[in-house]
């Protein structure tokens, strides 16, 4: 990963991305490049449990949010990661496309889907 937050071509292909996307997400330690790139400068996010000590330490005037597997907060979606990036891929395909996809989605993955269930952050 520290190789990926010294990549300037990266960077800034997420920083030229930034200014048209309709959402930006990352699972995992995919909150580190975004964060390095500054997108997350005024938003709330998360990243992997196991790695948000060091996240926090990285990056400490962001608004970090633990013990959830994502955060929404304006367009920037920002999630656990491991096995449970399918919460908040489902929950943007909900956004997206509604309820009824997203059932139907999870239900593909064999995945009981109800996002009331999910610990997850939203802000207006």
């Amino acid at each position: 990963m520290d190789s990926d937050l010294k990549d300037e071509v990266m960077i800034n292909f997420i920083k030229q991305i930034d200014k048209s996307a309709l959402y930006m997400t990352s699972h995992c330690d995919g909150a580190f490049p975004l964060a390095k790139a500054g997108i997350l400068d005024s938003v709330a996010s998360t990243t992997f449990p196991s790695d948000i000590e060091n996240y926090k330490a990285m990056f400490p005037n962001l608004d970090i949010k633990d013990n959830v597997l994502f955060v929404h907060d304006g367009k920037y979606i920002t999630s656990a990661g491991g096995a449970k990036s399918f919460e908040a891929a489902l929950y943007l395909c909900e956004i997206l496309y509604g309820k009824h996809i997203a059932k139907s989605l999870a239900k593909g993955l064999v995945i009981d889907w109800k996002l009331e269930d999910v610990p997850h952050i939203t802000v207006q």
